[in-house]
């Protein structure tokens, strides 16, 4: 993630988050109020990994057994994924 224009306040704060789960809500105007309402609750046990954690570890493991460098890492995790989200796709009426 990146931001423009940040102040060292902000900054502080956002960075107090770092390894929490949460949402992420972007928007390219003003965004004047979030309604939370309508975002679904995230339950996790504590140090409870999340499924896309999981995931991430699990590719990751693959990798280091098909003998890949960990620079080569991103694009692996990134072709692997795209093919996951296709077969999910393809399922879609």
């Amino acid at each position: 993630m990146d931001t423009q224009e940040m102040n060292p306040e902000d900054l502080t704060e956002m960075l107090k988050e770092k390894g929490k789960l949460g949402w992420f809500t972007f928007s390219p105007a003003t965004i004047k109020e979030i309604d939370l309402s309508k975002l679904p609750s995230i339950q996790l046990e504590e140090n409870e990994k999340s499924p896309a954690t999981r995931l991430r570890g699990a590719l990751w493991v693959l990798h280091e057994q098909q003998g890949g460098k960990p620079e080569d890492f991103d694009s692996f995790y990134k072709k692997n994924l795209e093919r996951f989200i296709q077969a999910v796709k393809d399922k879609l009426v």
